[in-house]
């Protein structure tokens, strides 16, 4: 009986030892899986994030797109503007007329905040500019000027370098008299540096790693048209094949759109957003590293972790606990069961002594365990000399009509 119940406590125990495995099992799985699934949604959310500022950059350079042509429009269009313009043409030399042009360009450069205000031959020489000593037009400057006669609207050029290293973009128009006939082409011309990079570069939220690109497809490379927040002297002048295939800019020339992870310029893991810019051949990319991103999550693993070892504390604290109670109850039940037995032996033992017949225990091998005193008086053997004797050697049992003589003669009635 006493082994059984020792079996059901081991069995006990060993439930209690799986029911803890269990608990911490689940605890790791469940935090395993909280974290993965807010990783997820940190990522996704960031994602968003990305995707609001990109959606919201190109719309602000689509719209500086447009202002720019559209004040070109307004001048190269307005009659007045034609007219004088027309009645200077007929008259090149008159020193008031071109002294009074000269002022009007500088007006509408001083009104919208140009670099610069031009107007050039059909063959992109400079008639007349606003500054005193103007930059000599570039290839990309002539390309758009020839694009502004072909179409006979405002053409906005791409990027360029000047001599003194300046980065400028000209929005082009023709300028034509009542009957058709090309007077000038007018040019606004835009510092970079002025409106669009800080555009580009800025960030509505502290961010160690966020950086939005301007690119373009230039062949079988891109250019990277703005300079780069983690290195220098890139306008212009950094480029990468398009079989790049990793990288996000290759990735928005080749004309994916939306969500893109792969490797920046620095070979960094980055979450980007890539979209075209309507009306242009720039495209830009909107991205964050992917470790900036993971620092939430990995925070959040941190006391997810702090929270699953404490979880697994207390449920070994728990499962100690209860072992120790039950071992407690069990070693309650063993003391009561040995007093009970050992109660029930002295009852036995006097019950045993006090019958007045000869009285001999054995185990089940025939070995003596107790006697009682008349049974030591018959055999003679004290109880203590035989027990763990053999029956047989301690107690000789003859026939009644047998005799032995001398002293060594002894009748037992069998």
């Amino acid at each position: 009986m006493l082994s059984s119940r020792n079996n059901g406590y081991i069995d006990l125990s060993r439930t209690w030892t799986a029911v803890f495995i269990l608990v911490t099992l689940l605890l790791l799985a469940g935090g395993y899986g909280y974290y993965h699934g807010e990783a997820e949604r940190i990522h996704q959310d960031k994602y968003y994030d990305i995707a609001a500022i990109g959606t919201l950059k190109a719309g602000q350079i689509q719209q500086w797109r447009q202002e720019r042509r559209a004040d070109v429009r307004k001048a190269s269009k307005s009659p007045f503007f034609r007219r004088a313009l027309a009645e200077w043409r007929r008259n090149p030399d008159a020193s008031e007329l071109r002294m009074d042009w000269k002022k009007r360009l500088q007006l509408e450069q001083e009104a919208y905040g140009y670099a610069d205000v031009l107007l050039l031959d059909p063959e992109g020489r400079i008639l007349l500019a606003a500054n005193d000593a103007s930059d000599p037009t570039d290839s990309a400057t002539q390309q758009a000027l020839a694009t502004a006669l072909t179409s006979r609207d405002a053409v906005l050029s791409d990027f360029y370098r000047t001599p003194q290293g300046g980065i400028y973009l000209d929005t082009v128009a023709p300028v034509l008299d009542v009957e058709g006939r090309l007077l000038a082409v007018l040019v606004l011309r835009s510092n970079a540096a002025s409106y669009l990079y800080p555009l580009i570069q800025s960030w509505p939220t502290p961010s160690r790693s966020a950086e939005t690109l301007l690119i373009r497809r230039d062949g079988d490379t891109i250019v990277y048209l703005n300079e780069l927040r983690h290195q220098t002297n890139t306008a212009l002048s950094l480029r990468a094949p398009l079989t790049q295939s990793d990288l996000p800019a290759v990735q928005a020339a080749l004309g994916q759109q939306g969500q893109f992870q792969g490797h920046d310029y620095r070979n960094f893991d980055v979450l980007a957003d890539l979209r075209p810019i309507p009306g242009s051949p720039w495209f830009l990319v909107t991205k964050v590293d992917t470790d900036e991103i993971l620092a939430e999550a990995r925070y959040r693993a941190g006391m997810i972790t702090l929270l699953v070892l404490m979880g697994i504390l207390l449920a070994a604290a728990a499962t100690a606990i209860a072992y120790r109670r039950r071992q407690i109850g069990l070693y309650r039940d063993l003391y009561l069961m040995g007093q009970r037995q050992r109660e029930a032996q002295e009852e036995f033992r006097t019950t045993l002594y006090s019958i007045g017949d000869a009285v001999i225990t054995t185990d089940p091998e025939g070995r003596i365990r107790q006697m009682n005193p008349v049974a030591e008086q018959l055999t003679g053997w004290s109880e203590t000399e035989a027990q763990g004797q053999l029956l047989d050697d301690v107690f000789h049992i003859i026939k009644r009509d047998v005799r032995l003589s001398g002293d060594q003669t002894l009748e037992l009635q069998v």
